[in-house]
């Protein structure tokens, strides 16, 4: 498996925040604007997906889920790339691949 970094999945991370905030801002009559967002680890490298994970159409891999808030701190999105590498490394070593 081809893991990202911390820092390559926060950067990441950042670029899914900008957008999110850009296409649908920070807060809506609900409270803070947030999409699902998962990391997928395989063989060949690693991607982000982010919305409806119905959409996801090659289940290859270790996966990592979370959720993207519009507003999130640098500090949080590191925090996210954390959990989302770490879920991931537990779903391989459990064989969930």
């Amino acid at each position: 498996m081809k893991y990202p970094t911390t820092t390559e999945l926060t950067a990441e991370l950042r670029a899914e925040r900008v957008q999110l905030a850009r296409l649908h801002g920070t807060e809506d009559e609900d409270g803070p604007v947030a999409c699902d967002v998962r990391l997928q680890v395989t063989g060949d490298g690693w991607g982000v997906h982010t919305g409806d994970p119905s959409y996801d159409l090659d289940h290859r891999g270790a996966w990592g889920y979370g959720t993207l808030y519009a507003d999130e701190s640098d500090a949080g999105l590191e925090a996210l790339a954390r959990d989302l590498l770490g879920e991931a490394e537990e779903n391989e070593a459990r064989g969930n691949v």
